[in-house]
């Protein structure tokens, strides 16, 4: 209640985490100091994170005792797809 007053509702957490699979850097190159060139690529780990909390909020993924994950090759299917736009 007081994060959907506060303007973070359900929807807005849906979109910011779709948002986030999508999510890309740019990737600067340079020589002696210089930037030479710059490239935007995809946010692997900011894609991956996202996944893994969107997994979570929908009981897909479970932690074991030790911090390893249930379903851990779910992770890198539900990137996979959305950078092919599955989703």
């Amino acid at each position: 209640m007081i994060l959907a007053e506060r303007g973070v509702s359900d929807e807005f957490l849906a979109q910011k985490i779709r948002d986030l699979l999508d999510a890309k850097t740019i990737q600067y190159f340079q020589k002696d100091g210089v930037v030479t060139d710059e490239r935007e690529v995809e946010a692997l780990e900011t894609q991956r994170k996202t996944a893994e909390l969107a997994a979570k909020l929908k009981g897909l993924l479970r932690e074991q005792p030790g911090g390893d994950n249930t379903y851990a090759g779910l992770i890198a299917v539900v990137v996979q797809v959305m950078q092919e736009g599955g989703a």
